[in-house]
């Protein structure tokens, strides 16, 4: 350790002062130095995968860099949301947006359930769940908001049936006899907010989703191609197949083990062409499997390019004599040339236990 000598005048001494004041000096360059490489790294730009639209061929999700959430035209808010159901997995399905039009085709929904899966361009893709077998009592019941004063006083009507939370929370444990009790009923009720089910709000309901099984579709699309430029419209051979194995295989493995391969069948032109191991598909329009008039009506047809407030038009399985079956911007279902530009937006089957 250095020693700080005295000078004969009772003041250190310059040379010792000297030395002090140079490595003090070399403390706060540093210190600056490194707070600068902090400031700098923060600033460094993340390395992400870019979208690729080149010959019909989209490469689907980021595996690195930051991921944002999307702007979600269903109002889905993943960070937010509430939890309704976990897989044994740790799949999260939340329960989020307003369905203002019931775009479902069950019932005048007031959300949608849905989990979040792999990433596009940066953007987290959210899956909404449209369909699920008869049989299951998954996501029977859905989530809504009440205002803590309304869920009380309809705690013996819809809102607090037997099916709600309420009936049992106001007998049960409900009181505002004492002191504390009082206090908190007095506050409550104007200022606070219940989650609770509620009854009848679920996807549709069909016999071709397996027990314990669902049917979900991108929130949206997921790049643009071209169906095929030959203009013959099968699937097998489409670069809308193409793109949908690129996004499948851009997940990561964790998330794809979720998903449930399926065999599906395209009918063109009098044949029918069945497909394999087929993980992400487009929805269809002639009776084939996974129709999209079975689960949806026009309001939740209606796609946006994710990470856009942009609508547009997007691919479904189906083909007639010289078209290509589409979904308009309007919700519509509309013929377009194979050799037309449209929209990518998959869908799954899921097994949520």
């Amino acid at each position: 350790m250095n020693q700080i000598k005295q000078g004969t005048n009772g003041k250190f001494n310059k040379r010792t002062k000297k030395n002090k004041f140079l490595k003090t000096t070399a403390v706060a360059v540093m210190a600056c130095f490194m707070g600068l490489l902090t400031i700098l790294s923060g600033c460094a730009p993340t390395q992400t995968n870019t979208n690729l639209e080149e010959n019909g061929l989209v490469a689907g999700g980021s595996s690195s860099g930051v991921v944002h959430s999307a702007p979600s035209p269903l109002g889905l808010d993943p960070e937010n949301d509430p939890v309704i159901y976990t897989t044994e997995s740790g799949l999260e399905i939340k329960f989020g947006g307003v369905d203002l039009n019931a775009s479902l085709s069950t019932s005048k929904l007031t959300g949608y359930p849905y989990f979040t899966l792999g990433t596009y361009n940066g953007y987290a893709i959210n899956w909404v769940i449209i369909g699920r077998n008869s049989n299951e009592a998954v996501l029977s019941n859905s989530l809504a908001t009440f205002l803590f004063s309304a869920w009380k006083s309809d705690n013996q009507g819809k809102v607090g049936s037997t099916q709600s939370n309420a009936y049992y929370f106001f007998n049960n444990i409900f009181e505002s006899s004492t002191p504390a009790g009082a206090a908190i009923n007095g506050v409550t009720p104007s200022k606070s907010y219940i989650v609770d089910k509620i009854a009848s709000v679920k996807p549709a309901t069909n016999t071709e989703i397996k027990s314990e099984h669902y049917l979900a579709l991108s929130e949206c699309t997921l790049g643009t191609t071209q169906y095929q430029t030959n203009g013959s419209g099968v699937y097998s051979t489409s670069f809308v197949k193409t793109c949908m194995t690129n996004i499948y295989n851009s997940l990561p493995s964790s998330d794809r083990t979720v998903i449930q391969k399926q065999t599906i069948t395209q009918y063109h032109c009098g044949q029918i062409f069945t497909l394999t191991d087929q993980y992400l598909f487009p929805l269809c329009n002639y009776s084939e499997e996974y129709d999209v008039g079975r689960y949806l009506s026009s309001g939740l047809k209606i796609a946006y390019a994710i990470g856009t407030t942009t609508a547009q038009n997007w691919w479904l399985r189906s083909t007639v004599p010289n078209y290509c079956q589409a979904v308009n911007t309007a919700g519509n279902n509309t013929g377009v040339a194979p050799s037309g530009t449209c929209a990518v937006r998959p869908a799954c089957i899921v097994k949520l236990t």
